[in-house]
């Protein structure tokens, strides 16, 4: 029952953190980013080819700074570069008239700052929507926690047939073992 104005209820800090830790737990097991947020990718030098940008979707290049061999930061211009993000995975392609510049031999003389997340209803454009499986196994496991508030039980559990595993596993960029 829901009390005062607006409305709470005694649980409401206690789904919040669920919330998260829903999120949490469907962001590891997949390699991707569910809340819009800036991430960063170091690198101690650029590489060969393209760039990968891990926990997409990827919606935008922040910057791209790197240190010379001078020891100078630059930063790389965007018309130097374009996104793919035709594929599952983004990655970051340097223009055909254009080679990444030599970086002084320091660790992290890269630093890529990017945008990644889904969009939500109230974003204009919404580009990048959350895919309905992510939200069902999001309740899974948010429903779960809420069930089961301690370490132990006394019954044995099994994982359902259609639990959160099986919604997340085909948009599971993290492939091989763990």
């Amino acid at each position: 029952d829901a009390e005062g104005s607006p409305p709470t209820h005694e649980d409401d800090d206690l789904l919040l953190l669920f919330t998260t830790a829903a999120r949490e737990w469907c962001e590891a097991y997949t390699g991707r980013t569910i809340a819009q947020k800036t991430l960063e990718l170091a690198l101690d030098e650029f590489p060969d080819e393209d760039i990968l940008l891990e926990r997409g979707p990827v919606s935008g290049v922040v910057f791209i700074t790197y240190i010379d061999e001078d020891g100078a930061e630059q930063t790389v211009d965007a018309a130097n570069y374009t996104l793919d993000q035709y594929q599952q995975q983004t990655w970051v392609i340097p223009a055909a008239d254009f080679a990444w510049p030599s970086t002084l031999e320091t660790v992290n003389a890269v630093k890529i700052r990017y945008l990644a997340g889904y969009t939500t209803d109230a974003d204009s454009p919404n580009d990048l929507p959350l895919p309905k499986s992510i939200q069902v196994a999001m309740l899974l496991v948010l429903a779960h926690l809420y069930k089961h508030r301690e370490n132990t039980i006394a019954q044995n559990l099994s994982e359902i047939p259609m639990g959160a595993r099986t919604f997340l596993s085909p948009l599971n960029l993290r492939k091989g073992f763990a």
